[in-house]
């Protein structure tokens, strides 16, 4: 599904995929080599408010690429600053889109787990019925209402990543995957 979905958004802020195909009975694809740190790091060494704020202009890059996905019938559903990459000369790049949710295709169910992140309370992606970062979820995804989900959920996400960004902290944290979860949910 990356593959696919990077493949057919042409987009600076989008990593170019070059091939894909099989290999050995197994699915491969080669993409643009993005080098940079994620905007986790970049929050995480922000320690004023000044700091941070020179972080929102990134925030306005990830919204343009993600317009631009939306635009094309492609939700993201994993917007986070772990996804998005500060590259050379101000390059901004969002990248893991294995479970963007595209118009007119099937999608995937299952269930959530795993634990918070130490420094800043968020969850890794998992796959499931409910699929994303609970730290940065909107209702409808915390749920795991797959028909309700479309651009605003990533908006939604947007502006939990913004405000990480301006308070240092994610919007949803708990002890456990079903502690942020309930706090998405709320």
């Amino acid at each position: 599904v990356e593959a696919l979905v990077t493949g057919n958004l042409e987009h600076p802020g989008i990593p170019a995929v070059y091939e894909r195909g099989m290999r050995d009975g197994r699915p491969f694809y080669a993409m643009r080599k993005v080098e940079g740190r994620p905007m986790s790091e970049a929050i995480a060494a922000a320690k004023s408010l000044p700091e941070r704020l020179a972080l929102v202009p990134v925030v306005a890059q990830v919204a343009n690429t993600l317009g631009f996905a939306h635009a094309r019938g492609v939700v993201h559903r994993d917007v986070k600053p772990d996804n998005v990459l500060l590259a050379a000369h101000g390059a901004v790049v969002v990248v893991d889109w294995g479970i963007a949710k595209v118009t007119g295709m099937a999608d995937v169910g299952g269930a959530i787990s795993g634990s918070p992140d130490a420094n800043t309370g968020a969850l890794a992606t998992v796959h499931g019925s409910v699929l994303g970062t609970p730290a940065y979820m909107a209702p409808e995804q915390a749920r795991g209402d797959v028909a309700a989900i479309d651009a605003r959920t990533d908006v939604f996400a947007l502006g939990a990543m913004l405000y990480h960004v301006l308070t240092g902290r994610a919007p949803f944290a708990g002890v456990t995957s079903m502690a942020v979860l309930a706090a998405a949910l709320a």
